[in-house]
């Protein structure tokens, strides 16, 4: 069992199907599917994005929609690529926020670990679906995850987000 009393899961399950409980996982959140077009997840969860008031938004933002409070999405050029939060949501793989390190190391041994860029003590973990085209990606700091995402590769490992 993991810090969040889920049984540990397999990779296998990164892609998970969805849910009634939006379950994080490397190609969606809840019914959000990662690759979408915004327009078209607008219309399935009844909720327009805010619109874009910089330029520059066109090719990246960040956005919050009412139906997941608490995870924010990211645009590229139109089309949804990735999911974050820093508060605990359930994921595929069994573990979020407030986990441990430990923990994922004894019972995701495919998960990757590498410094984190800016937190000498802290790494990033990547779990990638099997196909390596989309991931889970989790910050820790001092033993313990501080936020999840998960999205398309590359966007879900950019550090800074939309720059």
């Amino acid at each position: 069992m993991n810090k969040i009393g889920l049984p540990a899961i397999s990779l296998v399950l990164i892609g998970a199907a969805h849910s009634a409980v939006p379950i994080l996982s490397a190609t969606s959140y809840g019914t959000v599917v990662f690759g979408d077009r915004v327009e078209a997840v607008e219309v399935y969860l009844k909720e327009k994005a805010l619109p874009i008031t910089d330029p520059d938004e066109k090719l990246c933002r960040r956005i919050e929609f009412k139906a997941y409070p608490g995870v924010y999405f990211m645009i590229e050029e139109g089309r949804i690529t990735r999911a974050e939060s820093s508060t605990p949501i359930k994921t595929s793989v069994g573990y979020t926020v407030g986990a441990s390190l430990g923990e994922i190391k004894k019972h995701v041994p495919a998960a990757v670990i590498e410094p984190h860029h800016y937190d000498a003590e802290g790494h990033y973990v990547t779990m990638k679906n099997k196909e390596a085209t989309a991931a889970i990606v989790m910050e820790e700091v001092k033993g313990t995850i501080t936020n999840v995402r998960g999205g398309l590769i590359p966007s879900v490992q950019y550090v800074e987000g939309c720059l």
